[in-house]
C-alpha cells in the first residue's frame, strides 16, 4: 500500500478574513488568541468585517497531511 496517504480526523472548516489592526482592537478577544463563537456572533462578526470570508479546511488530520 505504498503512496496512500489517510488522514482520519475532526472536520473543521477555517473561516479566513483579510482584516486591519483597527477592527482586531474593536472586537472581543485576545489578538493572536481564540474565541468559540456562536453562529449568530459568526454572523455577525462577518458582516461587521464587511468582506467575504475564504474557507480553509482545518482540523487535526487535514493540517497534519497538508
Amino acid at each position: 500500500m505504498s503512496g496512500v496517504i489517510l488522514g482520519v480526523g475532526s472536520p473543521l472548516m477555517d473561516l479566513l478574513v483579510h482584516v486591519g489592526h483597527r477592527f482586531i482592537a474593536q472586537i472581543p478577544g485576545e489578538k493572536g488568541g481564540m474565541e468559540l463563537l456562536s453562529l449568530e456572533q459568526l454572523e455577525q462578526l462577518l458582516t461587521r468585517a464587511g468582506v467575504e470570508p475564504f474557507c480553509h479546511l482545518g482540523g487535526g488530520a487535514a493540517n497534519t497531511i497538508y
